[in-house]
């Protein structure tokens, strides 16, 4: 019932051996890998039940549906090492991630990984927990990652995280996100339905940022402040093929937004009494672009 795969192996499928290595195993309960394993195949433990802990070796790329439907699977311990690491793939179509159907509660992401891809814990319904230390390494969240976890409670980003792709975060649990001063994307429906009370948004930092539609749709914070360094916060709505407008959507169904706020020193945008403007090439807050749904009171839009 154990099964060590032994360190001489260099990859667990290879390009012309077995694509589902042991997939539908139904007598493996702890699985070891040695240090010499390069690649964990797509699909090698695919719907092998009775799997519950799995040891990677420090070198080991995991496919994208390596442990899919795994249902025992509660822990993976990951091999410390420098060689960075691809949790999955990012250009994953199909919604049949790596840890899909697992029991894993807790993924404390190790620094040197450097991609978490998509669908790799879509709809993990006992993950409560996702952390990432001050050292991670971590740059891309794919799409629906964590998508439809909706036990997942807990989300702490690191200092190195670059890219938040759709839906990586849609219908968790989590109450309060910070987002660091390193992001460059939240792309559409990044934390869609998720009951935010609070957004917060590490301020400082050089890196442009680009947020997609309906990044934040149906969450439940009063005020916002966003970075000086947003470049891009909507879309173009084109009616009758012809009228071009401007449309900003990321706090959709909001109904508890009371007033946005833009840090100091802002160059594309601007809010003034709560309300978000667009700042043109010479300074002026020239654009009206949005006016929270719960805004109460007067507003006196400027000359």
């Amino acid at each position: 019932r154990v099964q060590e795969i032994a360190s001489f192996v260099t990859k667990a499928v290879d390009e012309d051996g077995i694509l589902y290595a042991f997939e539908n195993c139904e007598c493996l309960e702890t699985v070891t890998f040695g240090a010499n394993v390069k690649t964990i195949g797509n699909n090698a433990f695919a719907y092998a039940a009775s799997v519950e802990t799995v040891t990677l070796g420090e070198n080991a790329k995991i496919g994208y549906m390596a442990f899919y439907n795994c249902s025992s699977m509660t822990s993976i311990t990951f091999a410390e090492g420098d060689q960075s690491l691809t949790i999955g793939t990012l250009e994953c179509a199909s919604n049949n991630g790596v840890f899909y159907a697992t029991k894993i509660a807790r993924f404390d992401v190790p620094d040197r990984v450097s991609a978490i891809g998509a669908y790799a814990f879509y709809k993990q319904t006992t993950i409560t927990t996702v952390t990432m230390g001050e050292s991670s390494q971590l740059v891309d969240i794919g799409k629906y990652a964590f998508g439809e976890a909706t036990k997942l409670a807990n989300v702490t980003f690191g200092n190195n995280l670059r890219n938040i792709f759709e839906g990586a975060f849609f219908k968790i649990k989590d109450t309060t996100i910070t987002i660091p001063k390193s992001v460059a994307l939240i792309d559409k429906k990044a934390f869609a339905n998720v009951s935010l009370t609070a957004l917060n948004f590490e301020l400082g930092g050089t890196v442009p940022l680009t947020i997609n539609a309906e990044a934040f749709a149906s969450s439940r914070f009063e005020t916002v402040m966003l970075p000086a360094r947003l470049q891009n916060i909507y879309y173009f709505y084109t009616f009758a093929n012809v009228a071009k407008f401007k449309v900003v959507d990321v706090f959709k169904s909001n109904t508890k937004l009371k007033a946005i706020e833009v840090e100091e020193g802002g160059k594309s945008f601007a809010a003034k009494d709560g309300v978000l403007y667009e700042v043109s090439e010479d300074g002026v807050a020239d654009t009206l672009l949005f006016c929270p749904v719960a805004k109460s009171g007067t507003l006196i839009v400027p000359k």
